[in-house]
């Protein structure tokens, strides 16, 4: 009997496989120097802020050029087919923004 609890309690700790066919392919065509680019050029987005009002419109369309993980078609998120995770993270996104512009009205 404590032998049978054992081999329970050590198969709950056991590490699981995770599935690792899912393919990252539609993120390839992100070399080094363009993700460094993104960075530079979101960088840059964000030191305008405070000179340049954002417009609620055009903001998803802005994060998902400057975000790779927030592109609608080739993002991560698409890639591990959590479509719903994607508009979370870009709404989180959207929100902070707006928070540290003062910008309530595109919430």
């Amino acid at each position: 009997e404590k032998m049978a609890s054992r081999t329970s309690a050590t198969s709950l700790l056991a590490p699981r496989r995770i599935n690792t066919n899912w393919s990252l392919k539609p993120m390839r065509h992100l070399s080094m120097i363009s993700m460094k680019k993104l960075s530079v050029d979101l960088i840059s987005f964000l030191e305008t802020l405070d000179r340049k009002p954002i417009k609620g419109d055009e903001l998803p369309g802005v994060l998902q050029k400057l975000i790779p993980e927030l592109n609608a078609d080739a993002g991560t998120h698409v890639v591990f087919k959590q479509q719903g995770e994607r508009e979370r993270a870009e709404s989180s996104c959207i929100s902070l923004l707006a928070l540290i512009t003062g910008s309530y009205e595109i919430f």
